[in-house]
């Protein structure tokens, strides 16, 4: 192609046969002066004999379905209409992913009479193994003739149990793994999870967040921005981490500044400045910071420390001096909190503790755990602290990764998860409880912040960091030691660990490579410090599956769009018959997820069919006719692919969440059909799933 001066360029091209659309990109370089043009043209081509496939999306294995041919013929003429179809692989391999159910395995023909007009000819198949199947068909009616060739992927079935143990251990440890000779082979596998300590990887995501700029010179915000600082110091000198940014001494100074300013004659603190006397209700929870700043050796005014002790003893003795704090619960609240901060300023004391255990149960739940922490560090109050810690537990959620607080409705608006997760994690550490079970609360804990890495706002954020430093005491410093796994006395990965660099290792082997049978999982640790670890195994069987209640529940319906009627509920148990449907119809899915507790970060996945595809109902080209039902509003997000619908709600209280979406029904065939679930995100193994069933097509 050539062109002038001025850039215009003359195009000669020759349209292929077989195209029905031909789209020309033309860029024009002038020799001499090398200016560029380009232009944008479509052409359309008529071809008398039109041939288009008639595929499903995608398939999984097992499913019988039909795939074809649409055929439009312009040409004018009737005749006797060829159809040949051969099927293959995408990689040319001999054997061919899915297989005719009726005569040859890889090829079928047909003949028919056709006239002017479209017809379809369809071909009955079954999947029969995993991977991208080739589809070639070629039509020929007298002269004339069309061919194309298609891709088709054929999909595993999602992977539908797991069994998770997690744990710590100093040398050796065997863990049982049973692999049924009747697991898919392509589907799961086991994933290993080594680590040599829990923290170093989130200490550089706290403190953007946790430290903004903007804050009120008010008690509770310099009191929680001091002991973030604090914490922080400690965890970076503690684990070696460097943290972007991060000035403690400055911060400490300005928080201090702040709750020097707000001290008041009688030594107590105010919440606000020009407040005309002490808080009696945050005095004590600032002591506190004050007690950590000097732990993580920030300079304190001694004065500042000294005038708040001489307050903490003076309400401890009269909670109610200056007749703000006349109820009973105020006055033992007052007095607990007078102790605790008490204490860590270096003044142990058991003053009116007799009274505040008799209180126990009329506590707040926080309250009651920091009372039971406090009992623990009390030699002759060891009874009481053993009960009170008895009773707690029966509210805590364990699973084989997290152990969780299970907080009550009626008590969330006075204590947020997060300070009584991190309340709970301190006092396992203060009864010297089992590594395994603490390390499930911290994983529980650590499960509770938000997308970015932090938890809800600077009042949680605080707790949370103190809860890490008790975590961060108990860990030997630094680790030294290699862990190795065996399973069948065969090794499959090897990990080494030398200080807090690289404290996470991942190893993975998949289902094809497990030994069948019962066999023993080995992990070994030689050198200094403690390996964590977590095992998954992940397996699938063939066919229907029932649900799955392990912690949520989810249950699926369906039923014509804007109607009412319900065509088939599915939950815990499988239906006895598949569900029957015709081609070219609209249907509502609706899911029903019920949480019985507060729960984060929710990932709803829920498999669609190869005989359905979903309508999003965002273009505007899907009509308005048909509309899906409405979803929870803590349904954050929902996400349309080929072979599944998403979402995600970042918190849920306890209760029943709907979410619905609109599918089509496009292909006959058999299809299998998974389970919908409901998944924690950082710990899969809480989840609910439905029954999976089969859907008939016709």
């Amino acid at each position: 192609m050539e062109t002038d001066a001025g850039g215009e360029a003359e195009v000669t091209f020759t349209l292929p046969d077989d195209l029905t659309t031909w789209r020309v990109m033309a860029v024009a370089t002038a020799k001499d002066e090398m200016q560029f043009g380009n232009g944008d043209a479509t052409f359309i081509s008529t071809q008398p004999l039109l041939a288009n496939p008639i595929l499903p999306q995608f398939a999984r294995l097992g499913d019988t379905f039909e795939v074809g041919v649409a055929v439009t013929n312009t040409t004018g003429e009737s005749g006797q209409l060829q159809v040949a179809t051969e099927l293959g692989r995408v990689d040319d391999s001999d054997e061919s992913p899915i297989q005719f159910v009726e005569g040859d395995k890889r090829t079928a023909e047909l003949k028919d009479r056709v006239d002017a007009g479209t017809s379809a000819y369809r071909f009955p198949v079954t999947a029969q193994q995993l991977g991208t199947a080739s589809l070639q068909f070629e039509t020929q009616l007298n002269d004339f003739g069309d061919a194309f060739q298609v891709p088709l992927e054929i999909r595993n079935v999602p992977v539908t149990e797991q069994v998770v143990e997690t744990g710590t251990t100093g040398d050796l440890v065997d863990i049982p793994i049973s692999v049924d000779e009747e697991v898919l082979p392509n589907t799961g596998g086991l994933e290993l999870n080594f680590a040599s300590t829990l923290l170093p990887p989130i200490i550089s995501a706290l403190q953007p967040a946790t430290l903004g700029p903007e804050w009120l010179p008010c008690l509770e915000p310099a009191a929680s921005r001091l002991e973030i600082a604090a914490n922080l110091k400690r965890l970076q000198e503690q684990y070696d981490q460097e943290i972007e940014d991060f000035d403690p001494q400055a911060i400490a100074a300005d928080a201090l500044e702040v709750m020097a300013e707000l001290q008041q004659p009688d030594g107590g603190l105010a919440f606000y400045p020009r407040a005309s006397r002490s808080s009696f209700y945050f005095t004590a929870p600032a002591a506190r910071s004050l007690a950590r700043a000097v732990n993580a050796g920030f300079a304190v005014d001694p004065q500042l420390i000294s005038g708040v002790k001489t307050y903490l003893n003076e309400s401890l003795a009269n909670p109610n001096r200056d007749r703000s704090c006349p109820s009973t619960y105020c006055k033992n609240y007052v007095r607990l909190q007078s102790l605790l901060a008490l204490a860590e300023l270096g003044d142990v004391r058991t003053d009116f503790l007799s009274s505040l255990y008799d209180y126990r149960d009329r506590f707040y739940l926080v309250d009651r755990i920091e009372l039971a922490r406090y009992l623990w560090q009390l030699p002759d109050w060891g009874t009481e602290a053993e009960e009170m810690s008895d009773q707690l537990q029966e509210i805590v959620y364990e699973t084989g990764r997290t152990a969780t607080i299970n907080l009550p409705a009626a008590w969330r608006w006075l204590a947020s998860d997060t300070r009584a997760q991190a309340e709970v994690l301190r006092l396992y550490i203060a009864q010297g409880r089992e590594l395994e079970t603490i390390d499930r609360t911290l994983k529980g804990l650590l499960a509770l912040r938000g997308s970015d890495g932090v938890w809800h706002n600077r009042f949680d954020n605080a707790a949370a960091l103190m809860a890490l430093v008790d975590y961060s005491q108990i860990e030997p410093t630094p680790p030294s030691f290699a862990a190795t796994a065996q399973l069948a006395a065969e090794e499959i990965g090897a990990a080494r660990f030398e200080g807090y660099d690289n404290s996470t290792q991942t190893i993975t082997v998949p289902m094809d490579e497990l030994p069948l049978g019962e066999n023993v999982l080995a992990l070994e640790k030689e050198g200094d410090g403690t390996l964590h670890y977590i095992t998954a195994y992940r397996y699938s069987l063939p066919g229907p599956q029932p649900g799955r209640l392990n912690g949520l529940r989810i249950t699926r319906e369906i039923r014509p769009a804007n109607q009412e009627d319900v065509l088939q509920r599915i939950g815990l148990v499988a239906p006895e018959k598949p569900l029957e449907v015709e081609a070219g119809q609209v249907f509502d899915i609706g899911l029903e997820i019920i949480a019985d507790r507060p729960v984060t970060h929710l990932v709803i996945n829920d498999p669609i069919p190869a005989g359905f595809e979903a309508v999003d109902t965002s273009f505007q080209t899907s009509g308005t006719y048909h509309q899906a039902a409405s979803d929870s509003w803590q349904i954050d997000l929902q996400t349309i692919h080929k072979d599944r619908v998403t979402a995600y709600a970042n918190q849920l209280n306890a209760g029943v969440y709907q979410m619905h979406y609109l599918v089509r029904s496009v292909t006959p065939g058999s299809f299998a059909w998974p389970g919908a679930e409901a998944r924690l995100e950082y710990a899969p193994e809480e989840f609910g799933r439905s029954a999976s069933s089969q859907l008939e097509v016709r």
